[in-house]
């Protein structure tokens, strides 16, 4: 195993913190300083690393590194989403497998994806579940063993899909 790590900055220089970043199935956050520490990624091993944010974009948007050493070039420059509000990320059709559900849920995707966050919601609307799916995916496997038997729905970008947990 080797560790990963790097810096998300602004601009100006200063490091950007509580920054969610993924590689591979792993993911962390940056730290007050913007520097963020994977400790314990598999060698040998070709990985996107990304940042997510609804509040920032950065470049570049991902590295994809493989894994032969301990790495810690990674800098990624945050910029400022201008614009009131996003549009939603278009996701396509997407089918939850199997549905009704126990301990998980496939979701698939028709294409690949750039949406990172998803939520699950009960019926009262309550944000039940919320997680980041790794960019460029085609299908995401969601644990829901935790959840009570019952109707709940999973949003990704622009689309709602209904499941149920029994």
């Amino acid at each position: 195993f080797y560790s990963v790590s790097g810096e998300i900055i602004t601009s100006s220089g200063e490091g950007l913190k509580d920054i969610p970043l993924t590689i591979g199935d792993s993911s962390t956050i940056s730290m007050e300083d913007g520097k963020f520490v994977f400790p314990r990624i598999e060698y040998h091993r070709t990985y996107d690393l990304i940042p997510y944010s609804k509040e920032y974009t950065f470049t570049p948007a991902k590295y994809t590194i493989n894994i032969d050493s301990d790495l810690d070039t990674f800098r990624f420059v945050a910029s400022p989403i201008t614009s009131v509000s996003e549009p939603l990320s278009k996701v396509g059709k997407i089918n939850i497998i199997p549905n009704p559900a126990n301990n998980y849920i496939d979701i698939e995707f028709e294409t690949e994806i750039y949406s990172p966050y998803f939520h699950i919601y009960n019926l009262m609307g309550n944000d039940v579940i919320t997680d980041i799916i790794p960019a460029y995916t085609k299908q995401h496997r969601i644990n829901i063993e935790s959840l009570p038997s019952g109707t709940y729905f999973i949003k990704i970008g622009d689309k709602v899909e209904r499941f149920v947990k029994i």
